[in-house]
C-alpha cells in the first residue's frame, strides 16, 4: 500500500490498471491508499521492485529493435542458425545473443509483456543461457 495526499487521488485512480485501486484512507480523510500488486526482492547486491500479476502490455520499441537486429545477424541452415563470420565487437556478440532467447521470452517482449525490470540494458549485462530453462529462472519469466 502506498498513502498519497487525497487531493491527488482524482489524477491516479485514471492510470491505475485493473488490479491496482485507489481509495481514500478511513482512518485519516487527508490521505488515499493506492494498492499496487508488487513483490520486491534482491538481486545480487541491488534490490529490485516487480510488477504483480498485471499483464498490461508495455512494448519496450528498443528492446524490440534490438531483438530484430539480433535476427538480422543469424541466419538458418537445415541444421539451425548459423553466422557467416563471429561479430566484429562484444557488444555485437551480445546482441546476436538476444535470437536465442526462448521462443515465449521473444514472444512476450513483441507484445510487450516482458517483466519491467527486462530491457535491453539488463539483457546487455548478464551472460545469456543456451538452455531455455535457465532464461526462465534467470528472468523471472512466468509461464
Amino acid at each position: 500500500m502506498l498513502f498519497v495526499p487525497a487531493r491527488l487521488i482524482r489524477g491516479i485512480d485514471q492510470r491505475l490498471a485493473a488490479d491496482e485501486t485507489a481509495a481514500g484512507d478511513p482512518d485519516n480523510h487527508r490521505l488515499a491508499v493506492i494498492t499496487l500488486p508488487i513483490a520486491l526482492g534482491a538481486r545480487g547486491a541491488r534490490s529490485i521492485v516487480t510488477a504483480g500479476a498485471s499483464r498490461t502490455a508495455r512494448p519496450d520499441r528498443t528492446l524490440i529493435s534490438a531483438l530484430r537486429r539480433a535476427h538480422t545477424m543469424i541466419g538458418r541452415d537445415a541444421k539451425g542458425p548459423i553466422m557467416a563470420a563471429a561479430p566484429g565487437s562484444q557488444y555485437a556478440r551480445r546482441l546476436a545473443s538476444l535470437a536465442l532467447l526462448a521462443p515465449d521470452i521473444q514472444r512476450d517482449i513483441l507484445a510487450g509483456l516482458q517483466p519491467p525490470r527486462l530491457t535491453l540494458t539488463a539483457l546487455m549485462a548478464v551472460e545469456l543461457p543456451l538452455d531455455w530453462n535457465a532464461q526462465r529462472r534467470q528472468f523471472g519469466w512466468q509461464a
